[in-house]
C-alpha cells in the first residue's frame, strides 16, 4: 500500500470517520491544539458520476478526537501545515 492510501486508512482506523468524511477533510478541519478533527462535510458521487460534498450522515457536523499516535502522521502528511484535504492531496501527488 502506498503512503497516500495508508494515511487514509490510518485516519479511518484511528478516528472512526467514514471514508467520504476523511476524503473531504481540509487543513482547517484539523485542530492540533485540541487534538480533534471537525467533520463538516462528506464526499460522494451523484447519479451523474459527479463528486459532490454534503453534510455528514444525519446532516450534523461533529468533532472526532485524534489519538496521539495519529498526530505525527497528520503533521508529516506533506509537511505541516498542509493546505489540501486528503483526497486533493492524494490527487496532487499522482
Amino acid at each position: 500500500m502506498d503512503a497516500d492510501n495508508a494515511m487514509v486508512v490510518y485516519v479511518l482506523a484511528y478516528t472512526g470517520m467514514r471514508i467520504g468524511e476523511a476524503l473531504a477533510l481540509r487543513c482547517g478541519d484539523v485542530d492540533l491544539n485540541r487534538n480533534r478533527i471537525n467533520v463538516l462535510r462528506t464526499q460522494s458521487v451523484d447519479a451523474d458520476s459527479l463528486l459532490i460534498e454534503t453534510l455528514p450522515k444525519g446532516n450534523r457536523t461533529r468533532f472526532v478526537p485524534v489519538p496521539s499516535r495519529l498526530l505525527p502522521k497528520i503533521k508529516n502528511l506533506f509537511g505541516w501545515p498542509w493546505s489540501l484535504g486528503l483526497s486533493a492531496a492524494r490527487a496532487a501527488r499522482r
